[in-house]
């Protein structure tokens, strides 16, 4: 079975030098869609040997344009990748060698977020269709943010298989703030408003979910609240609606704008009955900052008490959510009241969730403060 690499790029000598030559290595055929590049993209390319088809059919749609190389390449298999995503050597191996045997069409690979050359997996992952079946007809859907789907229109994420042992680390989100990083940033913003004026995605929650995303790395909170609220409103899907009020409400902390979180907080409990693990802990954080202690102990515990193994996003929360963050937070607030050896229980806690290093300083406080009071 033959397993090709494609890619769609514009501008990305620098980075391909980084991350292609492990494909080159492992023999793998590289397909590529240039949407017209100006640097030494193409060149660098063919020395390489990869093949590079032109496209002059750009209009901001990403689906349209992969699409179009999907049309263009011969092979059994293909893993289609973004020029700034990384793979190791031995997971490439890994991947040639899975599609040699299977009866499934589709994998679904974790993408790690990494700063350029780090290597790092955690907990707060992101899981998408990488590798599939060219013959099984899957095509692109969705101008931005594609989604893949099969021949009947359904996601293949949901008939996908997952392979947990291949890593891909994405280094694309880490540029310095410069000219270059502040143009790819307004460049995507100026994609998502284009698909968003299609009558067919105007209400399109993770559309406008994406855009806000965009819109706060660039700093600009006021329009990120509004599209976040519109991603709301337009989710029907409750449990992806609690992941949804979650970065909004992570917005309005940021901007300590905590009787407005109060508000929400007080609505979705009263619809929903209870919060999740993630909300319990932000109601927490505005109770600390408003200086309500009892109020926001109760609710930290509520968070690390809360468990839904049901809940589709579980597997992608980080350790702040897993409690980290709340035992720390509940042994700062026992320390200050001078409840020792509660906040020593609660640091260790903290400890075993995330990493201990950062409550070093914390756990030789407590130590001295219980030698200084069993001296007494």
């Amino acid at each position: 079975m033959k397993l090709s690499l494609l890619l769609m790029v514009k501008n990305e000598s620098e980075m391909l030098k980084k991350t292609l030559p492990n494909f080159i290595k492992a023999k793998i055929p590289v397909y590529v869609l240039d949407t017209g590049s100006t640097d030494d993209t193409i060149d660098y390319l063919h020395s390489q040997g990869a093949t590079v088809f032109q496209y002059d059919d750009w209009d901001m749609n990403f689906a349209k344009a992969r699409n179009a190389l999907l049309d263009k390449v011969e092979s059994d298999w293909v893993l289609f990748l973004d020029a700034d995503e990384y793979m190791e050597l031995e997971a490439i191996i890994a991947l040639h060698n899975l599609v040699q045997e299977t009866n499934c069409k589709a994998f679904a690979l974790a993408i790690h977020q990494n700063r350029p050359g780090e290597l790092n997996v955690s907990d707060l992952q992101n899981r998408r269709i990488k590798l599939f079946c060219l013959d099984a007809g899957f095509r692109y859907q969705r101008p931005v943010n594609e989604t893949l789907q099969d021949k009947e229109g359904v996601n293949v994420l949901a008939q996908s298989t997952f392979v947990k042992d291949v890593c891909i680390y994405h280094w694309g989100n880490y540029y310095p703030e410069d000219k270059k990083f502040i143009n790819k940033k307004e460049f995507y913003l100026k994609v998502f408003q284009n698909a968003l004026k299609d009558k067919a995605y105007a209400k399109d929650y993770n559309l406008w979910y994406q855009l806000g995303t965009h819109y706060r790395g660039l700093k600009k909170y006021p329009e990120t609240i509004s599209c976040y609220l519109k991603s709301i409103r337009y989710c029907k899907n409750d449990q992806i609606k609690h992941f949804l009020y979650h970065d909004l409400l992570n917005m309005l902390l940021f901007l300590k704008r905590t009787r407005r979180i109060e508000s929400y907080c007080d609505a979705l409990e009263k619809r929903y009955a209870t919060l999740n693990k993630e909300l319990y802990c932000i109601r927490g954080r505005v109770y600390q900052l408003q200086n309500k202690i009892k109020e926001a102990k109760k609710y930290y515990l509520k968070s690390v008490a809360y468990h839904n193994p049901k809940d589709p996003f579980l597997f992608t929360l980080n350790y702040k959510y897993r409690g980290f963050f709340q035992y720390v937070a509940l042994g700062y607030i026992e320390e200050k009241q001078g409840q020792f050896e509660q906040a020593k229980e609660y640091y260790l806690k903290a400890s075993e969730l995330g990493s201990a290093d950062v409550l070093t300083k914390s756990l030789k406080r407590i130590s001295s403060a219980l030698e200084k009071g069993s001296d007494t």
